[in-house]
């Protein structure tokens, strides 16, 4: 009887774990344009500086043409941190060479304002770096977890 409850438990074990790593990363197919349409709507998206293909260049290493589109907020101000960034790769493996883009830009950030720029480099401690399915997301500043939760919203 003992041993039945053991492979009884064993199997539930198995079948969650199962159903973890298939839904781990998972996100909805969302079209890129309505996703920064949804986006756009946030005024403290919106008052930051939109960028295009150059900026995404210069401060990711990323080509726009390689990617299926995004979306790029960042504050005009070079002492500012407010940045706001959704990439949707081509496939979820791209989508990791995107994030690893997007952890060593913040890297990055945090080196060019340590020592100096208490606030900013409080605030870049609290970005959201991820990515979920064949989206990453780059929030910084201090409508970080604010832009997280509607991206998610989005993503779900």
């Amino acid at each position: 009887m003992k041993i039945k409850w053991v492979k009884a438990g064993t199997l539930m074990f198995l079948a969650a774990y199962l159903v973890f790593l298939c839904t781990r990363g998972w996100a909805k197919d969302v079209p890129i344009e309505e996703m920064a349409s949804k986006m756009e709507q946030d005024k403290t998206i919106t008052s930051l500086e939109k960028c295009g293909a150059r900026q995404l260049r210069r401060f990711y290493g990323l080509e726009a043409g390689n990617l299926e589109g995004y979306v790029f907020y960042k504050a005009e101000s070079p002492m500012s941190v407010d940045e706001f960034l959704v990439v949707k790769a081509e496939s979820p493996k791209e989508a990791e060479d995107v994030l690893d883009s997007a952890e060593k830009h913040l890297e990055e950030q945090k080196k060019s304002f340590e020592g100096y720029g208490v606030s900013q480099t409080a605030l870049l401690t609290e970005a959201a770096v991820e990515s979920r399915g064949s989206y990453v997301l780059y929030a910084s500043g201090s409508h970080a977890q604010q832009w997280r939760k509607e991206f998610l919203e989005l993503i779900k």
